[in-house]
């Protein structure tokens, strides 16, 4: 059963980040926009601990999915799968072996509730006030602030340990999860070892309700917060 170094290897997470760059310049070039991007991507702007494998990002609505990322599936060879939501991936050679890179988008128009407790929202209109420009001498795009990114990445890792409590799950896909999990833990401890502002972080929470499960969450993973 493959593990965390199996799931994101270096050749892997390496060609992921080229197709990062290669999208966000592509956006940049052909629509003039800067894409929101979120996951681990983001964590690896500020942390620089640990590359990703699948690109995550975030668009004003759904009709600019369609409209912009389709022609980037479509120029880019993007493969996909499902019938009434779709996923994308580009399929690579890493050691003799197919591996997918996904990306994987979602919208403001769309809801982003905790699984484990519906009532409670991680609103991607947060972004409108809650990110910070990422720009290099190449490109140009956005990413969420470390509090808003910190929120929303104990959300994830929240999310898939709820996802591993179903009793029919298929092997492959318990492994992925469990890589997920540990990825989305050291994320969260490689971010609390940046500059939180506890002030920010604190508004957050309240305004998202999600206090209660993020302050459980930093608990079991015995980091200091202060």
């Amino acid at each position: 059963m493959k593990d965390l170094a199996d799931w994101y290897n270096k050749e892997l997470t390496n060609a992921s980040f080229k197709e990062l760059i290669n999208f966000i310049k592509w956006c940049n070039k052909i629509y003039g926009y800067h894409p929101v991007i979120v996951g681990g991507w983001a964590v690896w702007h500020y942390a620089k601990h640990a590359k990703s494998r699948d690109i995550d990002v975030i668009m004003p609505t759904n009709k600019s999915i369609h409209q912009l990322l389709l022609h980037y599936y479509k120029a880019r060879n993007f493969k996909s799968y499902g019938f009434m939501v779709k996923q994308y991936f580009k399929e690579i050679t890493v050691k003799n072996k197919k591996e997918k890179i996904y990306l994987d988008a979602s919208s403001y128009e769309r809801k982003n509730r905790l699984k484990e407790d519906p009532q409670i929202e991680m609103s991607w209109n947060l972004l409108e006030k809650n990110s910070i420009e990422w720009k290099t001498k190449n490109f140009t795009a956005r990413v969420p602030t470390k509090e808003f990114l910190l929120v929303m990445k104990v959300k994830a890792l929240r999310d898939r340990l709820f996802e591993l409590k179903e009793e029919k799950i298929d092997e492959e896909i318990k492994s992925f999860l469990e890589a997920k999990v540990e990825k989305d833990e050291n994320d969260i401890k490689q971010l609390m070892k940046t500059k939180i502002r506890q002030e920010k972080l604190e508004k957050l929470l309240k305004k998202t309700k999600f206090k209660k499960y993020f302050d459980q969450t930093i608990k079991e993973l015995k980091i200091n917060s202060e």
